[in-house]
């Protein structure tokens, strides 16, 4: 309906809060299409399903950010935390980069409030390893950088103004321009030999 506008919401949303109620465009639908086997991946609507739909919005980021820092190999959404924090993997060579990367990020979108920049030798995908990176690598005076007065993203929940916001990086990478311990680790070649003789005693 052109030019009018009404209250909708709340809704269920992506943080795993009802978002509020606000004043937005009202349309008239002309057609609905729906696949009648279709899978329903969550019962409670205001998570998974929203997670799922920002996979393409990581993917764009990805690319954003290779573009300030060519060897950033990878990110991850938090899935505790949806796209309000960000995981940023990448092939550290000189110092300065994580923080490049996660600007990088920042300005491709506000969505983004936190992000954590972590080596190659870490899992992305297991939280206690991007932790253990962040216990262990991160001196919070020197590491950890506060950014004022930035958009933020009207569903986070907690805003304190209508939309202006923070942001926090991490930077969880190791050192490069001094000596750092070594990751304790089983070396990959013994572990290779252990899976195969595993495999060969099934």
């Amino acid at each position: 309906v052109a030019r009018q506008r009404t209250v909708e919401g709340p809704f269920g949303e992506y943080t795993g809060y009802s978002g509020p109620q606000r004043v937005s465009w009202l349309f008239e639908a002309k057609a609905l299409n729906f696949r009648s086997d279709g899978i329903i991946i969550d019962i409670f609507p205001c998570k998974t399903e929203h997670l799922n739909a920002h996979l393409p919005i990581e993917a764009s980021l990805l690319r954003t950010i290779k573009e300030a820092v060519p060897n950033a190999t990878d990110t991850r959404w938090v899935d505790s935390g949806g796209p309000l924090t960000i995981i940023i993997q990448m092939k550290k060579k000189v110092e300065g980069e994580p923080m490049r990367a996660a600007n990088a990020a920042f300005s491709a979108s506000n969505f983004i409030k936190i992000a954590i920049v972590v080596d190659e030798d870490i899992d992305l995908d297991n939280p206690k390893d991007v932790m253990w990176a962040v216990s262990t690598r991160v001196q919070p005076e020197s590491d950890v950088q506060i950014m004022k007065n930035l958009q933020g993203h009207v569903l986070d929940p907690s805003l304190r103004s209508e939309i202006r916001g923070s942001g926090m990086i991490i930077d969880a990478t190791k050192p490069v321009d001094r000596p750092f311990p070594v990751k304790g680790c089983v070396p990959q070649d013994v572990l290779s030999k252990i899976f195969l003789k595993d495999y060969l005693a099934t």
